[in-house]
């Protein structure tokens, strides 16, 4: 049965009806979780109404593109625009927060690198952890970040925790011509006149600001960034990432930490460190450092 206390902060009508129907019984979500979930769902594109998150990443098909004739023959997904095409497959963005920092890994002889967003990790989330992230070689296009300093004082103690890859991953579909193909200051706009507005307030503690001053770093821009923190925080949710109860040898249920659930899957599916080594963040291979997927469904992480 729906939520009660969840669905009163649902107020876009528009994705109501497709929001609920696999998450039925989830925890009930916190503000920025809820303004996340809206924001993911919300076609926020030019032209308008044409692509959401949720267009790529759709939660009846696993968190993929939803289309098995595209899946099956050319993999990328249209863009907005008429005649856009990504040039990469869009991965499934379930148990995506489990993948750490962009880092140097201690497999074997060679060091592989792990960590990261995007099947390239250039999405390198190094923002939250206060420094830059190591150089792979060879060298390929690296996200943007956020870190702390882009969230409000008060609530830095909150949300620090969802800064990292995800948080950087969803800064890049938006502005990307061959995507959602609309700029940061209009993401802002969109999400200011929405009808779920007054989530941003609730989750940061001030209105959403879309002002283009300070003229050297604009209003806007950390405004859109606090977006992609909130898109990071539901995809961390439960309503994204799925567990169930373990079995234990005495046939009793148990339970795992989300960082030994991580552990798990940095076990279960990483690549060899040769491959690693060489393959990092070249935009012609998908590969990822971390796979975080499905071996994840063994476990029950609450919070």
């Amino acid at each position: 049965m729906m939520n009660l206390h969840t669905q009163s902060f649902i107020v876009a009508s528009v994705v109501a009806t497709r929001l609920f129907f696999w998450s039925a019984g989830a925890a009930a979500l916190t503000p920025i979780e809820l303004l996340g979930k809206n924001i993911f769902f919300d076609e926020i594109s030019i032209p308008g109404n044409k692509q959401a998150c949720a267009s790529c990443h759709d939660p009846a098909k696993g968190w993929i593109l939803p289309d098995s004739a595209i899946n099956g023959s050319t993999v990328v997904a249209p863009g907005a625009k008429p005649h856009a095409l990504g040039n990469i497959k869009p991965p499934s963005n379930a148990y995506a927060s489990f993948s750490p920092p962009f880092r140097s890994g201690n497999f074997g002889p060679i060091p592989p690198w792990e960590g990261g967003n995007f099947w390239d990790g250039r999405a390198e989330g190094c923002g939250a952890i206060g420094g830059p992230c190591p150089v792979a070689s060879p060298v390929g296009a690296v996200s943007d970040t956020i870190t702390p300093l882009d969230l409000p004082l008060s609530k830095r103690a909150d949300y620090e925790e969802y800064l990292g890859p995800t948080a950087d991953q969803a800064l890049n579909p938006f502005p990307n011509d061959v995507e959602q193909n609309i700029r940061e200051k209009n993401v802002c706009q969109r999400v200011q006149t929405a009808k779920y507005e007054n989530l941003y307030k609730q989750a940061f503690g001030e209105a959403i600001d879309c002002s283009p001053n300070p003229k050297d770093d604009p209003a806007y821009k950390t405004s859109f960034k606090r977006l992609a923190v909130a898109l990071a925080a539901w995809q961390a949710s439960d309503d994204v990432n799925s567990f169930i109860q373990a079995k234990t040898p005495a046939g009793l249920t148990g339970g795992l930490s989300k960082l030994a659930a991580m552990r798990v899957t940095m076990g279960c599916h990483r690549d060899s460190p040769l491959i690693l080594a060489v393959r990092r963040r070249t935009s012609s291979t998908p590969t990822s450092a971390i796979t975080t997927l499905a071996c994840l469904s063994i476990v029950r992480s609450r919070r």
